[in-house]
């Protein structure tokens, strides 16, 4: 049985296939972390927010769109978050008060991904 050439168009086919399925499994884990009832801020190098999920609107008062891009601890400014991001944040912080719930406390713990420490 003879394979089919690999012609720019197969190339293309796979490619589109390979792009539709990483951009469904990446919807599938957006909206899995959106509905946790945790709140999920994912920053970037310099700490400033790249996504969170709806729990982290609620529990600690962030925006769409406006806090996207922004320094974190700047944004959590007054609270004790702030004071535990200006240090090196490595301990958990345990029963802080949550900036967007005054009544609610906050375990809060950082967790590097991907290829960042």
């Amino acid at each position: 049985m003879a394979s089919m050439p690999d012609t720019p168009l197969l190339r293309h086919d796979r490619f589109m296939h390979r792009s539709r399925r990483l951009a469904s499994n990446l919807h599938d884990l957006r909206s899995a972390a959106a509905s946790l009832p945790d709140a999920i801020v994912l920053l970037d190098q310099q700490q400033r927010v790249r996504w969170f999920n709806h729990a982290a609107e609620n529990l600690l008062g962030l925006r769409r769109p406006q806090d996207r891009g922004m320094l974190l601890q700047a944004r959590m400014a007054g609270s004790e978050l702030a004071v535990w991001l200006r240090g090196s944040a490595h301990e958990p912080l345990n029963d802080a008060t949550a900036p967007g719930q005054a009544d609610s406390q906050l375990n809060v713990s950082r967790r590097p991904f991907g290829d960042h420490e």
